[in-house]
């Protein structure tokens, strides 16, 4: 559906105004067994307040026909016990907001509903709020797919901006 993430400041500016399209209507076969979205997300930079998207614990809502139906909660990992933890003098230890130095971005799976499919509906990915009040810039890499499966043969899923 979108993938903002080919570096960490090629992400969706947090706490401003800005033009991703985070927002898609969707039409999955109706012949597929399992849809789900498959999402990663990671925040990026030191914005204030709070030092945001890196550092904040924030979480963000997936809307299906403008109804909030999922959550990501970006939050602490353990990153002190990161296996990865010889960024000498580096800062790996502190705990991002659902990420850490050197280890593999959680993946986020969604299953979206059967009733769902065979017909179009509303996506909406939404960030929880905050201003950044200009003290720096905040970054959220993200990408989300449509994954079906099917034990017949089935057409892509449908995006429409």
């Amino acid at each position: 559906m979108f993938q903002y993430n080919k570096s960490s400041i090629d992400g969706v500016p947090y706490g401003k105004t800005h033009n991703f399209d985070m927002d898609k209507q969707i039409n999955i076969p109706q012949n597929a067994e399992v849809a789900y979205l498959r999402t990663i997300i990671s925040g990026w930079g030191h914005a204030s307040p709070g030092t945001c998207a890196e550092w904040c614990i924030k979480t963000h809502n997936i809307y299906i026909n403008n109804v909030a139906t999922f959550q990501h909660k970006l939050e602490g990992l353990g990153c002190a016990q990161n296996p990865v933890n010889n960024q000498a003098p580096g800062n790996w230890s502190p705990d991002r907001a659902g990420w850490c130095p050197g280890m593999a971005v959680p993946v986020r799976f969604n299953n979206i509903q059967k009733s769902l499919f065979g017909s179009n509906f509303q996506f909406e990915y939404q960030f929880q709020d905050w201003t950044n009040t200009g003290n720096g810039e905040a970054y959220y890499a993200i990408s989300t797919f449509v994954v079906l499966k099917s034990n017949e043969p089935i057409n892509k899923a449908t995006i429409i901006n």
